[in-house]
């Protein structure tokens, strides 16, 4: 994400007037005074004087406070229904209720001003759910049901009221009567004047009340509850959450989006359950699923809601191999697949840091291009060794009496290497070089001595003191044979499957097992994060139905990669279907036990990529991020303005996410065989295990997983004030007693330099933006067909082998795709699309420089997937720039 880095630096270094953006209307419309003063707008002229001539302020009419009092000091953010919601359903705004993704209300959405629930009838009803300020010259008086709204964590503003300042008014226009008329310039903070420092106090001390973080145990804390996340997420309940989402200027037309979309999912469901007898009849056929599915798609893409094309779809060819196959490489979750690895270099080579060499000699060289030539006779490319330091580990290695070959008793000191135009790789010049050797008769060389290498260039000429150096990746990053040998049922004869389908036709590469996997060729998919977890009772379970659901599986999937065949061909071979030696092996030649062990696959791949790489990854690791900045970086701080993009929807998708997924007999429960006990399980560990530095590296983790080498995988689509804010969220982090909270390892404690930052900020964005795509938007074409990626499997009563009755039952698939839409629906808005926000002149043109270039890569990535379709492979498009918002908006 280089493109990012240049913006990142010129908004830190932008200091100039912004219009104000992301500010919160406190809900506040009058006030009880002790003395008068000429006006609202009147500054106080300390605390005591403030104290005597307001001592209490009123909310609005249609919102009150957490502990139920509407005169107070704390600001309004509890919203009143006149009539209290469904049990299930929550006001999220002043005589509006909301389902929030709950079981029970999924085709309801309630405006109750009247007092009347009124259903979703029909689109265009549904478009008029829209965002509208509430009228304040009606009060509406909150009845007993009101009581249930109050919550044990109350707010306590006491910090922000000694500071004696007004609130920051909503960029709209309507303020509140706390709100302040002043216009500060965005500015770092030993640029900002007296009277804007003042604003900036009082913001910070608000907000450090409102946007407070919960104190979550230790993982390794022996008395610990385990049913208690472990991440830090926002204390507030969902009610004030979504309150204060409302009540904000930046998030409220966001929230608005959001619950269009979910109350057009569920018109969808509730219109497609209306007709005929859907509401009552069972799935049996595997084009019921597909009916369901294309009931919500082709009205989503009619109406462009979604930029999903039937291109995209594979569901008509769910149970093909190559399809099963290429989704861990352009599906669901990218970082499931891992390449399998044995010794780190092939014999005789040499293992230098993370690279294998090699000394080849005996051959008549008559240009650069034969020794190049050796090189990939082998595998491998003439050595260019960019970095001073693996330069002299290589000397070192070979500088003592080198040996080509085990049958060449020739003692090799000189060796060919690479290099352009008399320069070396590193940038200094090589002795004795000429700019540019003519017709490339002549071929750099390095000499091993014991004062380190010499370079230099010579003819190239047959002598057979003189040698070739070529070097190729070390196989070192994957998963180790003799790691999973452990887990794998030895009975089977792993070596001949995975040989049966080595199909190369040249002569590059091998069709034996070891020379697979010492190319890269052989990939394991396995599920360590499903082993050993506590899982719950089927929650949809029907007594005495004759289905049973299957137990919690951690299946281990092998696959082979055969880059010369068929553009790229990549191909399942077997599928162990649990982690224990002894359970049973599956071929593509075992019928419909191989149709099973696929789908136990795609669902331990469908939970694994929802609950750890979506939810823990994407969702409630930058809850505290996103916590701590609006906390400690106000509005007019230039790191605030980037944050503010990069934020929206973070905070309040998480509370969605505690009412829905994470609650008991929520989504988890129903959809997911590990339930939500498992899923408390998955998040916990993962986040025990999470490192901030290294999770939202994508080149890191490719690199990790073994799949960075282009050539033996083609095909893989997939292939970036403040100190106060770094200490809050980094763990181990010391000093204050709010040090530390936010517990997210690899986290800067503090930042030392400018680049520090820059990577930081560069790592977070990546986060919100392109990997929370990554693994969201793909649920509309991978997830959303049960079939394709069940939450759960069923043993049936008089079933044998595969049968759709295995497959969860109508109301089940209901929720499941309900929740695939809601998930992939929404694309808010663009990433890196709000120049028009920022009014630095520099930044601007900047942002507009790195859109131009944006569209330019997305043009080329658009043409790059086009071409892999006609090839027969899956389409990818969820990286395209166009696809990706700023932040975590679903």
């Amino acid at each position: 994400m280089v493109l990012g880095y240049a913006f990142l630096l010129t908004v830190l270094i932008s200091s100039t007037t912004c219009h104000v953006v992301g500010t919160l209307d406190d809900n506040v419309c009058s006030y009880t005074t002790r003395r008068s003063f000429h006006n609202i707008d009147d500054p106080f002229l300390d605390e005591n004087d403030y104290q005597n001539r307001a001592t209490a302020y009123r909310c609005c009419d249609g919102w009150t406070r957490p502990d139920g009092n509407r005169e107070g000091n704390a600001p309004c953010y509890v919203p009143i229904c006149t009539k209290a919601c469904g049990s299930q359903e929550i006001c999220y705004r002043p005589n509006h209720c909301a389902c929030f993704g709950l079981e029970g209300c999924p085709s309801i959405v309630v405006n109750n001003a009247n007092g009347k629930k009124s259903k979703v009838q029909t689109a265009a009803e549904v478009d008029q759910f829209t965002f509208e300020d509430d009228d304040d010259t009606q009060e509406k008086e909150q009845t007993s049901n009101n009581n249930e709204n109050k919550r044990q964590n109350e707010f306590n503003f006491d910090e922000a009221e000694q500071l004696n300042m007004e609130w920051i008014e909503k960029s709209e226009g309507k303020r509140s009567k706390r709100s302040t008329t002043a216009t500060c310039p965005v500015a770092l903070p030993q640029y900002a004047s007296s009277n804007c420092s003042s604003q900036r106090k009082v913001e910070l001390a608000t907000n450090r009340v409102i946007y407070t973080m919960r104190d979550t145990p230790n993982f390794n804390d022996p008395n610990r509850n385990k049913d208690i996340l472990l991440t830090p997420l926002w204390n507030v309940t969902p009610q004030v959450s979504f309150g204060i989402a409302f009540s904000d200027s930046f998030e409220g037309p966001w929230l608005n989006s959001y619950l269009v979309m979910t109350a057009t999912n569920a018109y969808l469901g509730k219109t497609w359950a209306s007709l005929a007898n859907n509401s009552i009849r069972e799935f049996t056929q595997i084009s019921d699923w597909r009916e369901l599915f294309f009931f919500y798609y082709s009205y989503l893409v009619n109406k462009g809601s979604t930029p999903s094309n039937y291109s995209d779809l594979a569901i008509d060819k769910w149970q093909d191999d190559r399809v099963f196959a290429e989704q861990q490489l352009a599906g669901i979750n990218p970082f499931n697949l891992k390449r399998l690895i044995a010794r780190p270099c092939p014999p005789r080579w040499t293992l230098v840091g993370e690279t294998c060499y090699k000394i080849f000699t005996g051959y008549r060289y008559s240009s650069i291009k034969d020794a190049k030539d050796i090189c990939k006779c082998n595998s491998a490319q003439l050595a260019v060794l960019s970095s001073p330091k693996q330069a002299i580990n290589v000397n070192q290695k070979f500088r003592s009496a080198s040996k080509a070959d085990d049958d060449d008793d020739d003692d090799i000191s000189t060796v060919y290497v690479d290099g352009t135009d008399g320069v070396w790789a590193d940038g200094r010049r090589v002795r004795g070089a000429i700019n540019r050797p003519k017709k490339y008769r002549r071929c750099l060389s390095a000499r091993f001595t014991h004062s380190g290498l010499v370079y230099a260039y010579t003819y190239c000429i047959t002598v057979r003191k003189i040698g070739v150096l070529c070097q190729k990746s070390a196989n070192i990053h994957g998963v180790k044979i003799s790691t999973l040998r452990p887990n794998l049922n030895l009975s089977f004869k792993w070596k001949q499957a995975i040989e049966s389908k080595l199909k190369s036709t040249s002569s590059t590469y091998s069709n034996k097992f070891i020379d697979a996997v010492e190319d890269g060729r052989v990939y394991v998919a396995e599920y360590p994060e499903l082993r050993g977890l506590r899982t719950n009772p089927d929650a949809a379970e029907v007594p005495n139905d004759g289905r049973t659901m299957l137990p919690l599986a951690s299946p281990i999937a092998i696959f082979v990669s055969n880059p010369d065949v068929n553009n790229g061909e990549f191909l399942p071979v077997a599928i162990q279907t649990n982690s224990t030696p002894s359970s049973p092996v599956y071929t593509p030649k075992d019928g419909d036990n191989w149709i099973i062990a696929k789908l136990l696959v795609q669902s331990a791949t469908f939970t694994t990529a929802e609950i750890l790489e979506h939810l823990l990854h994407a969702h409630l690791v930058n809850d505290p991020i996103c916590l701590s900045y609006k906390r400690h970086l106000p509005l007019k701080h230039p790191l605030g303005q980037l944050l503010l993009q990069h934020c929206l929807g973070t905070l309040t998708t998480s509370k969605v996410a505690e009412i829905s997924l994470l609650a008991v007999g929520g989504r988890v429960d129903q959809l997911f065989t590990i339930g939500v006990r498992g899923e408390h399980d998955i998040l916990n560990n993962g986040f025990n295990a999470y490192s901030f530095k290294k999770i939202n590296d994508p080149n890191y983790r490719m690199k990790k997983a073994g799949l960075s080498d282009k050539k033996a995988l083609p095909f893989h689509p997939y292939h970036n004030e403040v100190q106060l804010w770094a200490n809050e969220i980094a763990y181990g982090a010391t000093g204050t007693p709010e040090s530390g909270k936010g517990k997210i390892r690899d986290f800067p404690k503090s930042f030392t330099t400018k680049a520090q930052l820059i990577d930081t900020l560069h790592k977070f964005i990546w986060s919100s933006s392109c990997h929370h795509a990554s693994v969201n938007f793909p649920v509309i074409e991978y997830g959303a067909f049960l079939p394709n990626m069940p939450g759960k499997l069923y043993t049936v009563e008089n079933i044998t082998g595969f049968h759709p009755v295995l497959f969860p039952t109508r109301e089940q698939t209901m929720s499941h795709v309900d929740v695939g839409f809601n998930l992939g629906t929404l694309h808010y808005d663009v990433l890196f699309d709000y120049e028009a926000k920022l009014a630095d002149p520099k930044a601007i043109a900047l942002v507009k420089k790195y859109k131009a270039r944006m569209e330019a890569m997305q043009t080329k990535l658009v043409a790059r997937n086009n071409a892999n379709l006609a090839k027969g492979h899956l389409s990818y498009r969820y990286l395209h720039p166009a696809n990706i918002p700023n932040s975590i908006t679903t």
